[in-house]
């Protein structure tokens, strides 16, 4: 629900995804990390939304993180 909220924030704008690597942490089966990734890339691919709303997502973080 977060990360629908802030996509839904974001409708039209870029949504810049700092440190994107944290998203998703080592231990991934204690976070919310992957179903956060798994809906913004929901975003970037389509969606539900139309092409003039769906934000520009930019993910930035260390090369070697990512």
């Amino acid at each position: 629900p977060k990360t629908q909220s802030v996509l839904k924030c974001a409708e039209g704008c870029t949504l810049l995804v700092d440190e994107a690597y944290q998203r998703m942490p080592l231990d991934a089966t204690r976070d919310f990390g992957k179903e956060c990734i798994e809906k913004l890339m929901e975003a970037i691919e389509g969606g539900p939304a139309s092409t003039s709303k769906r934000p520009a997502i930019i993910f930035a973080g260390y090369q070697r993180e990512m």
